[in-house]
């Protein structure tokens, strides 16, 4: 069980990973998201609430290509299962657009390595104010490969379509660390970011039929979908000794029992 960050206290970690990103005339995300831009303000506020078992979340901040198609089309985010979708505007202009989606399972190597994580039923919709929409749930990113997966569900004819390739992360950079070592609930750290994503052909001819953006400029124009940030923790279990180690521990408690008796009979 961890008490150093709760469900909610790991979606502010990964959503803190907006506050690198720099704005016109120099205004930037603040660590605690947030903007003032004009009259708007935005503000998350996510506070922990208790320990929880291991988890994991991954964020999507999408490119500035994305952003470019969502004020051509109009496209809305909106959340799907246990994810949480954030948009910033300047007027109709997208600042900044993303999603976090909350993992249902991940697979783990040695040293609280990833090597992958899915997240069954969790995901975002995409939709156009003239009925066009795409669904993306059931992500399966592969840490190792940098590919990501999802099911597509869309209109237009789209239909449904189940782990469809859709991306491919060009570069990762990645670190393990711990923290609360001196808590009662100390954590293993894995975070992660995979840049350099680019759309698969299938998956970007879906995008385009299934949100009824096909020739627009800005979709043409689309190549990469932005860079995904992934935050997981493990709890790190108390050692347990060996049985020879407690072999040890009792001839020591013998011969510390015996010496007492030995001062007690002199």
């Amino acid at each position: 069980m961890l008490g150093i960050r709760t469900k909610a206290g790991l979606v502010a970690a990964a959503l803190c990973g907006f506050s690198h990103v720099a704005l016109a005339d120099g205004v930037t995300i603040g660590g605690d998201l947030q903007i003032n831009i004009g009259d708007f303000t935005y503000v998350d506020d996510v506070a922990p609430s208790g320990p929880q078992e291991d988890g994991a979340i991954f964020t999507l901040r999408f490119s500035d290509d994305m952003l470019r198609l969502f004020e051509a089309a109009d496209i809305s985010l909106s959340p799907y299962g246990a994810s949480i979708v954030r948009e910033i505007k300047h007027g109709d202009t997208f600042v900044i657009a993303g999603s976090t989606i909350t993992a249902t399972s991940f697979q783990r190597g040695p040293d609280y390595i990833l090597n992958g994580l899915s997240s069954s039923a969790n995901g975002l919709t995409l939709s156009t104010p003239t009925g066009g929409s795409l669904t993306l749930a059931d992500w399966v990113i592969n840490t190792q490969t940098g590919e990501i997966t999802a099911r597509a569900t869309g209109g237009n004819g789209s239909g449904s379509v189940d782990s469809l390739l859709y991306w491919q992360a060009t570069a990762m950079t990645s670190k393990t660390y711990a923290h609360g070592l001196d808590g009662p609930y100390p954590a293993q750290v894995y975070d992660a970011d995979l840049t350099g994503i680019t759309w698969s052909t299938a998956g970007l001819q879906t995008l385009g039929q299934a949100l009824g953006v096909v020739g627009l400029p800005a979709w043409s124009a689309v190549h990469s979908t932005g860079t995904i940030s992934v935050y997981a923790e493990f709890a790190i279990e108390p050692a347990v000794p060996e049985p020879s180690t407690y072999a040890l521990m009792g001839l020591g408690l013998v011969g510390i029992g015996f010496a007492a008796r030995r001062r007690q009979a002199h």
